[in-house]
């Protein structure tokens, strides 16, 4: 299990080349250890930028991202990827699973990468996709099961190796409203449960977490935190 700190970004600015304005322009933030942010926001409005800073795949302009003790930018290529390996969960809107893998050894991926013993790895697996309510589904591979279930698979991906932070981006994004229920109940309960810090991104706020931090994006600036 990773180690539980709060994770932090100190006035962010992100420039891409030949864009008018930053897609983020000053943003700081404290994400307590086991606490539920959303960050909404339209289209344009900086949210995904903002996640992919925090999980270390885009390095800002200006600003630090701080884990614990570790200055996630000031580490090179190859450590920030080990520590992304180790610390964080990744969910994208479209599952982003290995299609020629199960959906079973999808979820137990992870762990297999960071040494754990294959057996061990699916037992995991296969206690995640019980409660993803996966079924038979869990030896099919992605291309065989609904959108819903490759999504909960990659839920249960992104929760395989106890992370200490999740983050999800536009999570439901391509799917029904049933689903998009099912998937981000089965999210939150899952990172509460296993004590992970969920950091959200989504232009939905008709499915969110319940009881979340709602931070509010806009121009890549923060327009609004509340509990």
């Amino acid at each position: 299990m990773a180690d539980r700190y709060s994770l932090t970004c100190y006035d962010l600015v992100v420039q891409f080349p030949h864009a008018s304005r930053p897609a983020l322009d000053g943003v700081s933030l404290v994400m307590s250890p086991e606490s539920v942010n959303v960050i909404v926001g339209a289209s344009g409005s900086g949210k995904s930028t903002l996640l992919m800073c925090l999980a270390g795949l885009e390095a800002p302009t200006k600003g630090r991202v701080v884990h614990g003790d570790v200055d996630v930018y000031r580490l090179d290529d190859r450590q920030r990827a080990a520590w992304r390996l180790r610390t964080i969960g990744l969910v994208f809107q479209n599952s982003e699973l290995v299609p020629e893998l199960t959906l079973r050894d999808n979820i137990a991926l992870p762990l297999e990468l960071l040494g754990t013993g294959r057996r061990d790895a699916l037992k995991r697996a296969d206690h995640l996709a019980e409660i993803l309510d996966l079924g038979e589904s869990s030896k099919r591979r992605p291309s065989e099961v609904s959108g819903g279930q490759a999504q909960r698979a990659a839920v249960g991906r992104a929760l395989a190796h106890r992370p200490a932070v999740v983050l999800a981006d536009e999570p439901t994004g391509a799917l029904d409203t049933t689903n998009r229920h099912a998937v981000i109940g089965l999210l939150d309960d899952l990172v509460r449960a296993e004590g992970s810090t969920l950091v959200m991104v989504t232009h939905d706020e008709h499915t969110l977490p319940k009881n979340a931090r709602i931070i509010r994006l806009a121009d890549g600036q923060i327009m609004g935190d509340a509990a």
